[in-house]
């Protein structure tokens, strides 16, 4: 597996078993995939496609966080804000996902990089807002799993 795909895995297998938690079901993962990166079933036979995207607080902290740059770009920057640049961020990842079709039952999770462990519900209605005139093709929703992969966050 290359590191796009352990990302992608690590933040699926977190989805399933914190979603589990949440709505008490009890999916597995059937396959992992690209686009959509998983599918995963439940006892009842009912599937779900999930497909997994990531944000940064600002450009360039991906690959910094990945180790590929010694030293943050744009360190000397104001702090992040969740409704400000992080929500800006968010948003071109969003644009990216929305207009690709990922199957009915799709679920976009968005995994979290940003060492600032943010409260994404607070935000989840600008995101439905920024969604409000697309055909938003995740109808079984919009998910950001947190960077340590312990909180699970609902936006639509």
């Amino acid at each position: 597996m290359n590191e796009k795909q352990k990302i992608e895995k690590a933040t699926v297998d977190a989805f399933v078993r914190l979603f589990n938690e949440h709505e008490k079901q009890d999916y597995v993962v059937t396959e992992y995939s690209d686009a959509p990166d998983a599918t995963c079933r439940n006892s009842s036979g009912q599937v779900i496609h999930v497909e997994v995207t990531l944000t940064e607080d600002r450009p360039g902290d991906l690959p910094w966080i990945l180790g590929r740059f010694k030293e943050r770009p744009g360190k000397n920057r104001i702090g992040s804000h969740l409704r400000g640049n992080v929500l800006e961020q968010l948003a071109k990842r969003l644009n990216d996902k929305i207009n690709k079709r990922y199957g009915e039952r799709a679920a976009l999770v968005i995994r979290d990089s940003s060492g600032v462990d943010w409260d994404w519900e607070d935000i989840a209605c600008d995101v439905q807002r920024m969604i409000e005139d697309k055909c938003n093709p995740f109808d079984m929703g919009i998910w950001v799993v947190n960077r340590t992969k312990t909180r699970l966050h609902r936006l639509t």
